[in-house]
């Protein structure tokens, strides 16, 4: 064997029967101690090797594994079977992070494979980063106690691994104590659709798990979900403990059925402060707050354990991004002046998230204004005014008043010439010019001396009411004003026919005006006659009729007329039908001699005599031929199986109330047996006289009957060393197998 695996077998042995190897070195070495890291043995039976990969120191004084800025790939060779195997090596052992550090995982199916995995005590601190990217089956495995502290751990899943994932996962024989202090834990894994193996995050499973001033993030699609666990049976039970943190467990699964037994997101038997955590869970595209009873249902799976089925977050503060906000009346925080806004700050009383809101400003309260200098006509004024709150001063400019112009009438206006006037401003009496007032005019009053007539002035007189001067005009004669009504008589000059257009005159309605415009008369319509035959149809052309106007004869319609059906004689055979080919035959038109052709449908074979090669049996098919008279081809055909013809039931062994009976029927073609259980009899059942084949039975059970295997109960007396060297026996297989005995596909709580 190995001695790798040797040193984890002396491991195990010694911390469950206390065995001792006797080879342990005494200095520089770490007693009973294997450690390989990258598939390098920095120890190996308890002695330190000297060699280690890059960037990787053992302090075997203090039991110290140091990483700075390291990356290990976790070896593919069958005996290195983790990144980091630490067997055996004390409840002291301590990994310390510097920088950013990597273990890869492996694409690999076959086995289980580990980034970290120790058999006692383990920290892991900080205050680097550790990165287990592409984990396959195992991110952290420990069996004693794990402490996490001042460090930063990232942990994917790799996708192309078909199996269990664990990110964390403490032992199942074993109550350990799980501690994450000042660290942020991120973990996250996908698996296939439909897939039904254990998909885990932190599973402290037979254990307690405190968290204080940390994060955790956990993200698990499909598989059967375990997010964060404390504690797996009523036995061992499991502590959950929260302080000063915040915890996000996003699960999700395709395996849900009706009582979500695939998606266990968080569950526990005790959570500490539990009445001092906030507890939110996803509504919509949000999360809401919930109470404690409304996220977690009490002995859903198994006796006094706290289950949680859907996405959960746990907070020590609330979180203000998931609040319904119940604001305060508000504070003053910044008093509103007349120029500048102010502030009002609103603090939530569920998480003490502050919203501020602007206080308007208040704009100042002016005084009445002050005349420094009077505004002139020409010349601009100053006018001041003072803030009442603030004393701001504001200065105004007042516009010049411009002149106030009043009219002065010089001289008057006559009939027959002008006047003047000036404008001069009332204010401070400049004159702005002066202006010409134009003549008034004549103002006449018309006596009629002759009245117009249409073709004749007519005359009338004026008298000036102002001046009397006195005139004469004429009056125009009415034609020249005279707007023309074309709405009086018609005048037909050229009545219209079928073929042209005519024309007619319309006078205007004044009878002394005369004047009149022509207007066309549109062509009347068509007189229709009857059809006739200008092309007579045959069977090979259209005909053709026409229709022609009763009174001047053109043609007012054409039509097509449809082609008479051939009349054909007798059909003729000219290619005879056989039995898979089909034949032609033709006739031809006694009008046109076209000739047309059609199809004689196949024959199809004729058999007369069925000839059987192969007998049907009871579960075989048979088969005859036969061949056809007209074409010879042979013909095949199936018989189809008879079928099982079986005789009475025999019973060939009686039930009684202990044991089952049996009965079995034969088939009488072929001899197969058919064979049915008799149930065991009941206390109260009689067993009637009479035949074999007379006698009553129930039902009987299918013939694939499941056989039950009788496990080993627990309480049952073992001699104990027997008990001891099977145990022993084998735990050391697992070992060196490299998987994780717990590993079921049916656990599912």
């Amino acid at each position: 064997m190995n001695r790798k695996r040797v040193g984890i077998v002396a491991a195990f042995l010694l911390a469950v029967f206390g065995v001792v190897p006797a080879n342990a070195a005494e200095e520089n070495t770490q007693e009973y101690g294997s450690l390989a890291v990258g598939g390098v043995d920095i120890v190996s039976d308890g002695e330190v090797t000297g060699e280690a990969p890059e960037n990787v120191s053992y302090d075997s004084a203090n039991n110290i594994l140091t990483l700075t800025n390291c990356v290990l790939d976790v070896a593919k060779e069958p005996w290195y079977w983790a990144g980091i195997d630490a067997s055996g090596m004390g409840d002291d052992f301590t990994i310390h992070l510097e920088g950013e550090n990597v273990i890869k995982g492996t694409t690999s199916d076959e086995d289980y494979v580990y980034s970290i995995v120790s058999s006692s005590n383990l920290t892991i601190e900080g205050p680097g980063t550790l990165n287990l990217v592409d984990t396959a089956t195992m991110g952290i495995n420990y069996s004693g106690d794990l402490r996490i502290e001042g460090c930063t751990i990232n942990i994917t899943g790799n996708p192309d691994h078909l199996y269990y994932f664990y990110g964390m996962s403490g032992s199942t024989d074993f109550e350990t104590d799980t501690y994450i202090i000042d660290s942020q834990i991120n973990i996250s894994n996908s698996m296939e659709s439909g897939s039904e193996y254990a998909n885990a995050g932190i599973d402290v499973q037979d254990g307690n798990l405190a968290i204080d001033n940390s994060e955790i993030s956990i993200e698990l699609t499909n598989g059967n979900i375990f997010g964060l666990v404390a504690g797996q049976t009523e036995e061992y039970g499991g502590r959950l403990s929260i302080e000063n943190s915040l915890i996000k467990c996003i699960t999700n699964t395709d395996m849900n059925d009706a009582g979500n037994r695939y998606n266990h997101n968080m569950y526990f038997y005790e959570l500490a402060n539990y009445e001092n955590l906030y507890y939110y869970i996803p509504e919509g595209d949000s999360f809401v707050r919930k109470d404690f009873d409304e996220v977690f249902e009490f002995e859903r799976y198994y006796s006094g354990r706290y289950d949680s089925d859907t996405s959960t977050i746990i907070s020590s503060t609330p979180i203000s991004e998931y609040c319904n906000h119940e604001w305060n009346d508000g504070e003053v925080t910044k008093e509103a002046s007349c120029a500048e806004n102010g502030e009002m700050t609103y603090t939530c009383t569920v998480c003490g998230e502050t919203k501020t809101d602007v206080i308007t400003k208040l704009g100042h309260e002016w005084n009445s204004w002050t005349v420094i200098t009077d505004a002139t006509c020409t010349e601009e004024g100053t006018r001041v005014r003072t803030c009442s709150r603030c004393n701001e001063r504001e200065t105004e400019i007042i516009p010049e008043l411009g002149h106030e112009l009043v009219t002065e009438t010089i001289t008057e206006p006559s009939c027959t010439e002008e006047g003047l006037q000036r404008n001069i401003c009332s204010r401070c009496g400049v004159v702005i010019g002066e202006e010409i007032i134009p003549a008034t005019g004549h103002d006449y009053e018309w006596t009629i001396n002759k009245e117009a007539t249409f073709h004749e002035d007519g005359l009338k007189t004026g008298v000036c009411n102002i001046c009397g001067y006195t005139t004469t005009e004429t009056i125009p004669q009415l034609s020249l004003t005279h707007e023309h009504d074309f709405s009086g008589k018609e005048e037909i000059v050229k009545p219209a026919t079928c073929t042209e257009e005519g024309s007619k005159n319309i006078y205007c309605v004044e009878p002394d005006c005369g004047e009149y415009v022509s207007e066309v008369i549109p062509m009347t319509d068509h007189t229709p006659g009857k059809w006739e035959t200008v092309k007579e149809a045959s069977c090979s052309e259209n005909g053709m009729e026409e229709c022609k106007c009763t009174v001047c004869g053109t043609v007012i319609e054409t039509r097509s007329l449809d082609k008479l059906e051939h009349k054909y004689g007798e059909w003729g055979e000219t290619t005879p039908a056989t039995c898979t080919e089909p034949g032609i035959e033709t006739a031809e038109c006694a009008v046109c001699g076209e000739k047309a052709v059609r199809e004689i449908s196949p024959l199809g074979h004729e058999f007369e005599e069925w000839n059987v090669i192969k007998d049907a049996s009871c579960i075989e098919d048979g088969e005859e031929t036969s061949i056809c008279i007209r074409c010879g081809e042979l013909g095949t055909r199936e018989i189809k199986a008879t079928g099982h013809s079986y005789g009475v039931w025999m019973t060939t062994k009686e039930a009684t109330v202990t044991e089952e009976g049996e009965r079995q029927a034969v088939c009488t073609e072929c001899g197969d047996v058919k064979k049915e259980i008799i149930p065991k009899l009941t206390n109260s059942q009689t067993i009637l006289e009479g035949t074999e084949s007379d006698k009553s039975v129930k039902p009987a059970v299918p013939e694939k009957e499941t056989v039950a295997i009788n496990n080993p109960k627990t309480g049952d007396k073992i001699p104990m060393l027997l008990y001891l060297f099977t145990a022993t026996l084998s735990v050391a297989i697992v070992l060196v197998a490299g998987k994780k005995k717990y590993f079921d596909k049916g656990r599912t709580k």
